[in-house]
Order: structure tokens, then sequence, then C-alpha cells
């Protein structure tokens, strides 16, 4: 069960503010308290709450036996986390997560994710966000002046434009074995591993394919660098003839609204590229579109054609700490973004990561200031438009303002490979 109170019985005696000249420490705050703490916190700028009456707390625990405090605000309107020592670990100034409210399990915290005992991130409910197609997604104020890819070596340009007024210091950092810590330019690109083109108001595109290229680059990186040598070479190429091998699948190009025609014929494209394509045109690819269903079909058979055992699943829930677990184990990931401020709707492969974090203060009066905690992480990917790397700041699990979020959705898919029993 978990340990919560209701809403009459949170409150503190004044005297208890004059005996530790702040928050008391090791207890729950009341609601006028958590009030003061979310109003100064939009005054600071650090958040954008649109409400700060109290709906719930309850105490989570930490992996080493630790608590911490989790306040749910009313409605829509975000939470916060607080440690033994009343600091602000994190905090979301949008969303809801009744799943808390409702389950009997008990709650963790760990590393700016909410968890239950099984170890699964409870994830935001928030309909403004988008979760139906037909609600229009508007990017933070902030989001919205940087609307530009990030080159690997800009990202400290980023963290001083878009994130500046912050002491950042990274806490944390990763990549997958074999690749270099700086940027690596091994990326299969989207064009390039096309067959049809079409041609739009500013140049000629080739296919929506980012879900066959994301989950080519990962192949092509456990043949490369995890030994899976029965992979096909990571540059090998295979020549296709859209009108001898699918004269059929040409036609329904071309008879698409948008109309796609063969980029040349024959056309080579690498033979993991080319194996993954087949596949996803088994389940009903054309020119564009990959559903989980399709992308987890593709990798899976692809990997069954050289005699591994691959297995796909798509993660609507993720915290940072399995994320880092992840690219330390050497397992690529896809990253997946809707309404991106860059990359609309788009699936990439993730390379690595790093944290950064940055210590605040936020006076509450004249006698009283409390430590947040400030976070912001970044992936590293292969996006299929560059060969090389570039960043990705992943708005939606860092904690700053609702301002930053540059998309309305950032899920992954884990991608697993192994030798057959």
């Amino acid at each position: 069960m978990f340990y919560h109170r209701g809403m009459n019985n949170l409150f503190l005696l004044p005297m208890l503010l004059l005996e530790y000249g702040g928050f008391p420490i090791n207890s729950f705050l009341n609601s006028t308290e958590i009030s003061l703490i979310v109003n100064a916190m939009n005054k600071k700028g650090i958040a954008n709450f649109e409400e700060s009456s109290l709906e719930f707390s309850s105490i989570a625990n930490g992996k080493d036996g630790e608590r911490y405090y989790y306040y749910d605000l009313v409605g829509e309107n975000g939470y916060l986390v607080l440690n033994q020592n009343q600091d602000i670990v994190f905090w979301k100034d949008y969303g809801d997560i009744p799943s808390i409210r409702s389950n009997e399990s008990h709650l963790f915290y760990s590393k700016m994710a909410l968890m239950d005992e099984n170890g699964s991130v409870y994830s935001i409910e928030q309909e403004k966000l988008g979760d139906n197609d037909h609600l229009i997604f508007d990017p933070g104020s902030i989001a919205a002046q940087y609307p530009d890819f990030i080159e690997y070596e800009d990202i400290l340009t980023i963290l001083s434009t878009k994130y500046s007024g912050y002491d950042w210091q990274m806490t944390a950092s990763g990549k997958l074995y074999g690749l270099n810590s700086g940027m690596n330019s091994g990326g299969y690109r989207q064009y390039p591993e096309s067959i049809y083109k079409t041609y739009m108001d500013d140049g000629w595109y080739g296919e929506g394919n980012c879900g066959i290229v994301s989950i080519s680059n990962a192949l092509q990186y456990y043949s490369r660098y995890a030994n899976y040598s029965l992979l096909p070479n990571y540059s090998s190429f295979t020549a296709i003839s859209p009108s001898v091998d699918e004269p059929s699948l040409m036609a329904q190009a071309a008879s698409q609204t948008q109309s796609y025609i063969p980029i040349s014929d024959p056309r080579s494209i690498h033979t993991i590229t080319a194996s993954v394509r087949s596949h996803a045109i088994e389940v009903g690819y054309i020119t564009g579109g990959m559903d989980d269903y399709k992308t987890s079909y593709a990798f899976e058979e692809t990997a069954s054609d050289y005699g591994y055992q691959g297995t796909f699943q798509g993660q609507s829930s993720f915290s940072i700490t399995q994320i880092m677990d992840e690219i330390d184990s050497g397992h690529p990931l896809q990253f997946r973004t809707r309404k991106d401020v860059k990359y609309k709707g788009h699936g990439m492969m993730v390379t690595g990561y790093r944290l950064y974090e940055a210590e605040v203060w936020i006076q509450i009066n004249p006698r009283i200031s409390i430590l947040s905690y400030a976070s912001i992480p970044f992936l590293s990917v292969y996006d299929g438009r560059s060969a090389n790397e570039r960043w990705y700041d992943l708005t939606s699990y860092g904690n700053l303002s609702s301002s930053y979020s540059r998309a309305d959705s950032q899920t992954f898919a884990t991608l697993y490979l192994e030798e057959n029993a």
C-alpha cells in the first residue's frame, strides 16, 4: 500500500518552520508549502506550472532504501519529487499519472523516473501533448526557436543558448561498445537506401523509410562491432532492379497520391537494408510508413535469415536508467519522435547518451530557500539524414519547463539479437 495522507491531514505547525528555519526535514510538506514552492519555481523561470494546489502525496522508495516524497498537483498539472532533505530532485509542470493513485504497489523513484515494484515506469497522461492524432502539438516557446539539427560538435553551443542560465555539469555518459567516444560517421542514410524518389516543392526526396534505416543501422552495428559474423558485412551492397524484381511494387509506388518513381534501374543499396526492406514489403510497406508490427516483423525476419533470433519490443515508457543500461550493455535502441520541431514523425538509432544536471536555488521567501536539480538528457543518434552522429535533446525526459518541449512524444524500442539455441 502507498504511504499517503489525505488532504485534511496535510498541515504543519508554524512553530516547526521557526524551529528549522525552513521546511522540515524527512517529512511531508503541506498544501500551502507546496504552493509556495511551485510559485517560486515559476518565478525563477525553471517551470511553468499552471496549478499549485496539491491533490495527492505519497512516499517513494529509492534503490538504496532512501525515501522520496511525491507530490501530485491538481488535474493534469504535473508533480514534484523531493528527497529526504527536501531538495527538489525532479518535477514536471504538465501531465498526470492517475495510475499511481489507483495502484496498490509500492512506488519507487530512480533517476528521473517513477516506477512500480516491477520496474515498470509510470508514464504521464496529458491530453494537450497530443495522445490523439487530431490534437495539435505546439512546441514550447523556447524549443520553437531552435528547430535545427544539433550537430555533434555543437552540444556545448546548444547548452549555452537554448539551455542558457544554468551551470551544466555532465554527470553521466556512454557509447555503444566499439564506437569512438567522439563523433562516429558510419550511419546509413535514407536517400541512399531508397529505391524510389518523389518530387516536392524544393526538390527530389527518397522514401519515408526511417523505420527501415534505423533498424538497418542497428543490424549493421551488430555486424560491425558485436561479432554477429553471419550478418552481411556492413559495407556490402545489393542491386535491385525495380522493373524486373518488383514491377508490382513499382506500379503501386507510382499510383500513390504522392507518386514515386525509381531513382535508377538498377539501384544499389546496402545488403542489410535490402533484407530489412524486403520483409517490410511482405507486410505492406511501399514507400513509407512503418508501424511497430511492420518494424518488428522486418527486424526479426531479417535476423532469422542469417541464423539469429531477433527481438523487437516497442516501449511506451522508458526510464533514463533503462536507456543507459541498454547502451552500456551494447544494445542499440530505436528512438521515435512524433511532431518534432525538426524531425516530425521519425525513427532513429541511438548510439549513446549524455546526462547534464545543474543545481538551482529557489528562494521561497526571505528566510527560506530550497535546492533543486535541473536535468536534461541528450542522445547521440544516427538519424538517417546524416552519416555522422548528431545529438538530440530528450526534452520529455528532462525536467525543465514545457517551454523546452520539442515533440509531443519521444519513445523507444529495444532491438535484441542473439545466437539461435
